[in-house]
């Protein structure tokens, strides 16, 4: 017997295909999509939104919806996805970067905040769904272990215990802090994405000289 979550998957399996095998009109259709997607779970959240208003947005029939996306969970994942896709390169280059290197500390994050001020609903809804969501779950796992690899690949403790103990931290700083500041209930509206990088900067680099300080062997 076929179960409820087979059929989803199948479902978002046939979706996936479908994308991938669009010519230019069925991309442009897919684009026009997405960005009426993130325009409506900017404006109204995930729970208020439907893929009716999805399409409604985009101008498009309930038909073209359903060739693209098995549901609006599908082209929210689409949305996350490419979130992480623009996120990966700045995070890439923080975490292999010198963290006492001030100026390329804060381009690597004014470029991060940046991509991640542009998608805050869309990380504002990843961290409300993810505790319930496998596939949220995984993506967001499989982000932090790259960015890990790159950390200790560039800070090369041998023991591995320190250098992972140090990165969450910093992990924890370079994802709450934007959270905070522009996802969270509570964002602050009027912050700008330099402000937070500059700030975040001071922070990353405040802990790098900290961690220094008690372990003076990982800073030869």
């Amino acid at each position: 017997m076929t179960t409820p979550r087979t059929r989803e998957a199948r479902a978002r399996d046939a979706s996936a295909a479908a994308r991938a095998s669009a010519r230019t009109r069925g991309t442009q259709l897919i684009d026009d999509l997405l960005a009426a997607a993130k325009q409506q779970f900017e404006a109204h959240g995930w729970a208020a939104t439907s893929v009716g208003d999805i399409i409604a947005a985009a101008g498009v029939s309930r038909a073209t919806f359903y060739r693209y996306f098995a549901d609006k969970r599908d082209i929210f994942y689409l949305l996350a996805q490419r979130y992480v896709g623009a996120a990966v390169p700045p995070l890439d280059e923080l975490f292999s970067s010198d963290l006492h290197d001030t100026p390329t500390l804060t381009d690597a994050l004014t470029e991060y905040i940046s991509r991640y001020h542009e998608n805050a609903a869309i990380a504002r809804i990843w961290a409300e769904e993810a505790p319930h969501d496998t596939v949220l779950t995984a993506l967001a796992r499989e982000s932090a272990l790259r960015a890990r690899r790159q950390f200790r690949q560039a800070f090369g403790d041998e023991s591995g215990q320190a250098t992972d103990a140090f990165f969450l931290l910093l992990f924890a700083v370079t994802e709450r802090f934007p959270y905070h500041a522009f996802a969270a209930e509570a964002a602050i509206a009027d912050l700008a994405p330099c402000e937070v990088a500059e700030a975040t900067a001071d922070i990353l680099a405040g802990l790098s000289r900290a961690q220094a300080a008690l372990n003076p062997a990982s800073a030869n």
